[in-house]
């Protein structure tokens, strides 16, 4: 028989995998829920900083946003961006490169829930800033 299972916020993990500019904390895993079909946790950005450009392989991912204006850039050279802000929603499907943002003054706190046991995050070489412009 399965239990409910609570997370603590002091028992947040942070063996996650990272991109850099980005805090991420897990709170529901395959090792810390027994969950076989999800994962989720927080990721935080503090002021000016940006997340490596990253793809989380066959994991879709749905961002809540819990607290200040993020952005996400997407597509072959980042040329797609939106900002997100409190209450706002972000879906990423799965093998989609994309970047979080936090252009601001004040910290970003998203919550992440995708599929899969354990996150996934594969990090690539940043966009290509000089075909980004071409292609505008």
């Amino acid at each position: 028989m399965s239990d409910v299972r609570i997370t603590r916020n002091n028992q947040l993990d942070r063996n996650t995998p990272q991109s850099s500019g980005i805090l991420r904390l897990a709170a529901i895993n395959g090792t810390l829920s027994s969950s076989s079909h999800i994962c989720g946790g927080i990721m935080i950005a503090q002021p000016h900083t940006a997340s490596s450009v990253h793809h989380h392989g066959e994991q879709e991912t749905i961002i809540y946003v819990l607290g200040g204006n993020g952005q996400v850039r997407w597509g072959r050279y980042g040329e797609h961006s939106e900002t997100a802000g409190p209450g706002d929603f972000v879906f990423i499907p799965a093998q989609l490169h994309h970047q979080e943002l936090n252009p601001t003054e004040e910290t970003v706190t998203w919550v992440v829930i995708r599929s899969g046991s354990h996150p996934v995050v594969v990090n690539l070489p940043g966009f290509d800033l000089v075909a980004s412009k071409s292609a505008r």
